[in-house]
C-alpha cells in the first residue's frame, strides 16, 4: 500500500529490508509459497526503481531540490545507489555551470583582487550545493 500512497520512502524501507533478507536465505530451502512472496517483492524493487528514477529525472528537469534531495536518498535503498549518484553528479555538475558562470562575473565586478573574487565564489557554491546537502542527511 506504500507504492500505491505514494509513500516512496516507506517503500524503498520495505525493499530495503527484503534485500537484506534476500542475502542471508538460501534460496533452495524454501518452500514454494515464501519464493512466490519473493518475486513479488523483486517485482515491487523493480516497479519502485522505474517509479523513483522516472521521478528524480523529472525532479532534475524542473529544478525542484527538495524533490532531488527525496528521490537521491532513496536509490541506495533499493540496490540502485550507483544509479542515483549517476543521475545527482549530472545534475550538480550543470548547475555548478550554469551557478558559475552567472556568479563569476557578478564577483569579477564587485571584488577588488582575484583572491577574493575566488573565495566569493567558493562561498556561492557552499550556499548552494553542500549546506543543503548537509541539512538533507540529517533529515
Amino acid at each position: 500500500t506504500a507504492m500505491m500512497d505514494k509513500d516512496y520512502e516507506t517503500a524503498a524501507g520495505f525493499i530495503d529490508k527484503y534485500l537484506a533478507i534476500d542475502k542471508m536465505i538460501n534460496v533452495s530451502l524454501i518452500d514454494d509459497a515464501v519464493t512466490g512472496s519473493f518475486a513479488v517483492l523483486k517485482e515491487s524493487q523493480l516497479n519502485l526503481i522505474n517509479i523513483i528514477s522516472k521521478n528524480m529525472d523529472d525532479a532534475v528537469k524542473s529544478d525542484d531540490q527538495d524533490a532531488i534531495n527525496r528521490y537521491v536518498k532513496l536509490f541506495p535503498l533499493v540496490d540502485r545507489r550507483s544509479d542515483g549518484l549517476n543521475k545527482f553528479s549530472k545534475y550538480m555538475s550543470s548547475k555548478v555551470g550554469d551557478i558559475g558562470q552567472s556568479h563569476l562575473q557578478d564577483a569579477l565586478k564587485t571584488s577588488k583582487s582575484g583572491s577574493s573574487c575566488f573565495m566569493k565564489l567558493i562561498v556561492v557554491f557552499l550556499h548552494l550545493f553542500a549546506f543543503p546537502l548537509a541539512l538533507s542527511r540529517e533529515r
